[in-house]
């Protein structure tokens, strides 16, 4: 059984590796991208776990619930997030659930290249949620790893190499104070170009389609230490009505109170205490340990608490301030541009 399982597997590889070269042959060059977009899905789904799905459409932050433009194929894990108004090929993903981009160009003219990367990086400026130690002290969050985006050029025109992508496309992220955004850049039938953090690392196809299963190599050696990053993200926080929130009497357990460092915005949970034997503090505390990311003072947000025999017994906070629901419409639009209008700071990851 096992034997019969691998034959097809390779199989149904081939099969769809072949198919693709017949969607690049076509005479009509939409319906060759979009043939070639239908037969990389399918391929996708046949390797990939069962668990990772391939669909393509937008993504959406958590935040104001503002959107990507539409993406050619997107990995996702539906562990994580469920999808919304999904069909059967188009739906709205959760930034937490989707770990891999694929941005497909016809070919690597300048404006096909630009556009893949400012749409990744479109997706790059949306928040992630972060999961802080709850009732613990002061120690670091997680910290999710954010969306890989693998550029594709289909190179239809058969006009420019790999290498020619490589210089337009550092042309363009050398004028981009952040970089670039791209992980990977797959040009069929000549090399597979990763970002080792540095340089590009460049693997040669020798044989044919070897672009593409180093691709498929590169996405099931990756795609692990994005998911277990991600953790398990709140769903419920993209149904949460944004009303403001008013803490009461403290209920029985481990007393603790919420820090928060001004600069670098760390929080975390830590139980104070009091030098003062019985006193009632009105307006913030500061904790004796400094931030430990950037060492600047720690405090909690105002309000009045209460300490017996140097405890916190009682604590009640001020009101958080809801934010406006800003709207939203269907024009599309740069994340970071979209918070300069409403007049707030950019939300960092």
């Amino acid at each position: 059984m096992h034997k019969r399982n691998v034959r097809y597997h390779y199989g149904a590889l081939a099969v769809h590796l072949a198919n693709m070269d017949k969607c690049l042959s076509l005479n009509d060059r939409r319906l060759s991208i979009a043939s070639f977009r239908l037969t990389l899905a399918a391929l996708l789904r046949d390797v990939l776990p069962p668990h990772l799905h391939i669909a393509s459409g937008r993504i959406v932050e958590h935040t104001i619930g503002a959107y990507s433009r539409r993406i050619d194929l997107l990995i996702y894990d539906r562990s994580l997030l469920p999808s919304f108004f999904q069909d059967p090929d188009f739906a709205f993903f959760p930034t937490e659930s989707v770990l891999y981009c694929l941005h497909i160009i016809p070919s690597a003219t300048p404006r096909d290249i630009k556009r893949a990367h400012l749409l990744a990086r479109e997706v790059d400026d949306f928040p992630y949620w972060r999961f802080p130690q709850r009732h613990s002290q002061i120690g670091p969050t997680a910290t999710p790893e954010k969306i890989r985006h693998v550029m594709v050029s289909l190179n239809l025109d058969r006009k420019n190499t790999v290498q020619d992508t490589l210089k337009r496309y550092k042309a363009i992220y050398d004028d981009d104070e952040r970089g670039n955004s791209i992980h990977a850049i797959c040009g069929l039938g000549e090399s597979y170009n990763v970002d080792d953090g540095h340089s590009w690392i460049e693997r040669p196809s020798v044989n044919k389609n070897d672009e593409l299963l180093a691709l498929l190599a590169d996405i099931l050696n990756t795609y692990q230490s994005i998911l277990s990053s991600r953790q398990v993200p709140p769903l419920g926080n993209y149904l949460m009505p944004r009303t403001a929130t008013r803490a009461g009497p403290m209920t029985g357990g481990l007393r603790s109170v919420l820090f928060s460092c001004k600069r670098c915005e760390k929080s975390g949970y830590a139980s104070p205490a009091s030098i003062v034997m019985n006193e009632v503090v009105i307006g913030t505390l500061k904790h004796i340990a400094p931030c430990p990311k950037c060492g600047s003072e720690m405090r909690s947000v105002p309000g009045r608490y209460e300490f017996r025999k140097r405890r916190l017994v009682d604590a009640v906070v001020e009101p958080m301030t809801p934010q406006p629901e800003p709207r939203l419409t269907a024009k599309t639009f740069s994340v970071s541009d979209y918070f300069q209008r409403l007049g707030i700071s950019t939300p960092k990851n």
